[in-house]
C-alpha cells in the first residue's frame, strides 16, 4: 500500500528555488532562507522520483523511496541533488 510522505524543503541560500517533480505532479517553492513542506503519496518501494528547480535548469536530482515489510510500503526517502550549482547551498532536506 502507498504511504503519505512529507518532505521539508529547506532553501539555504538567498534565491528562490523550487522542488518540482519532473512529471509536474507536485511542486513547492521556498524563498531564500525559508522552508516549505511537500506532502505526496509515495510510489512503490524502490521507485525513484526525479525533480528539478523550475528557476534553475542545472539544479536537479532524485528521491529514492525506501520501504520495509511484506507490502514494501514506503517508509523513508532520501534526496540527492546533482549539478554544480547545488553544491554548498540551495537544496536541503
Amino acid at each position: 500500500a502507498s504511504t503519505q510522505v512529507t518532505i521539508t524543503f529547506t532553501n539555504r541560500d538567498g534565491t528562490t528555488h523550487s522542488l518540482t517533480f519532473d512529471d509536474n505532479s507536485h511542486s513547492v517553492q521556498a524563498d531564500g532562507g525559508t522552508s516549505q513542506t511537500l506532502v505526496f503519496t509515495s510510489p512503490a518501494a524502490g521507485s525513484t522520483i526525479a525533480f528539478h528547480c523550475i528557476f534553475h535548469a542545472s539544479m536537479h536530482g532524485t528521491i529514492t523511496v525506501g520501504g520495509s515489510g511484506a507490502g514494501g510500503a514506503a517508509t523513508s526517502g532520501s534526496a540527492t541533488s546533482s549539478g554544480s550549482s547545488t553544491s554548498g547551498g540551495g537544496y536541503g532536506y
